[in-house]
């Protein structure tokens, strides 16, 4: 059964009308429900934090799998003690204390498979009067042991409409930004033999890339990579185009995102730079774009420094570029520094 098939007919279930095998069957599905409502976000659209104060949907798996170990205890406590006393949690530390965005979703959901899995197969084994063992809950008061099992399955129910929003938000931006499927970027590059002797590498590289619309800019290879006067300062290098491409994409991918989001921007300017080292097998490569944007916002609204952290790593993330070369990119703006 899909996520959405199994979620519409439990989210609201009547408790009182399951019986304690069907309850069982519920609270083992869980995990299962929120691994379909994460669907196939990636780890980085799993860390995307949109709105301020609000969690993102790695921080929520997190704080699911957490309380599962506290619901673990108070279901085992309460069938082997008498009355015990269940504490309650202040869960707002945790996420930032336990560094919940740097957790791995499966291992999460793993985790509360196994205690889920397992707690069932205790309460399997209990006799029906033992789903009346009482506990008394630090806040909540009175509790059986059937609402300890009731409530772990509702707060996983509580969740899961924040994922499936903000998924369902995550993908309409990436269909929004997609391109056509197939579409074909073409260009022209012309060079003309200048001599004055090919053979021995005495001749210009400039050459000139033709594009659509009639635009044509010349070119030469760097000056660090061919010395003059075979190259030329004055016209653009592949290594300078390939720095201003991925500076380009990931600003007008960012434009997008915040105008979605409903915030202004009057000027995007960013100084980048590349770097050319060497790989392993010797080869000359650019192994690090570092964008530096400097963005100047409208001053009717200002976003804080969490809110554009997470438009650059969705920006980052949704960059066709990024997405196409293996050189790492480092956007510092502000006081972050967001590795990719």
């Amino acid at each position: 059964m899909s996520y959405s098939e199994d979620y519409i007919k439990k989210m609201h279930f009547a408790e009182a009308s399951l019986d304690n095998a069907s309850l069982i069957d519920l609270f083992v599905q869980s995990p299962d429900w929120v691994r379909d409502a994460c669907g196939d976000l990636s780890s980085k659209e799993l860390k995307l934090r949109s709105v301020e104060g609000k969690w993102s949907c790695l921080e929520v798996v997190c704080h699911l799998a957490d309380t599962d170990i506290y619901f673990t205890d108070r279901i085992e406590r309460t069938i082997a003690l008498e009355h015990p006393l269940l504490m309650g949690v202040d869960e707002r530390p945790y996420p930032e204390r336990l560094q919940f965005q740097e957790h791995d979703l499966d291992e999460e959901l793993e985790l509360m498979s196994i205690l889920r899995r397992r707690t069932a197969q205790i309460l399997r084994r209990q006799p029906g009067d033992a789903w009346k063992r009482t506990a008394v809950h630090s806040e909540a008061g009175l509790c059986t042991l059937r609402d300890l099992v009731v409530r772990s399955v509702r707060h996983v129910q509580h969740h899961l409409p924040f994922i499936q929003e903000k998924r369902l938000a995550i993908l309409a931006n990436r269909t929004a930004t997609a391109p056509s499927e197939q579409a074909e970027y073409a260009s022209t590059i012309v060079w003309e033999n200048q001599g004055p002797d090919f053979r021995h590498g005495k001749y210009s590289r400039e050459h000139v890339w033709k594009f659509d619309g009639g635009l044509s800019i010349n070119a030469s290879p760097s000056p660090h990579v061919v010395p003059a006067p075979w190259s030329t300062e004055k016209a653009i290098d592949p290594e300078e185009a390939l720095v201003a491409s991925a500076s380009s994409c990931h600003m007008l991918t960012f434009l997008w995102l915040a105008s979605k989001q409903g915030w202004e921007i009057q000027r995007y300017e960013d100084q980048a730079v590349g770097v050319m080292t060497k790989s392993f097998r010797g080869i000359p490569w650019v192994s690090q774009i570092t964008l530096r944007p400097q963005i100047t916002w409208a001053p009717d609204r200002l976003p804080n420094d969490e809110t554009i952290a997470a438009l650059h790593e969705s920006a980052h993330d949704q960059c066709f570029i990024a997405n196409s070369i293996k050189s790492t990119i480092v956007v510092e703006s502000i006081s972050n520094a967001l590795i990719r």
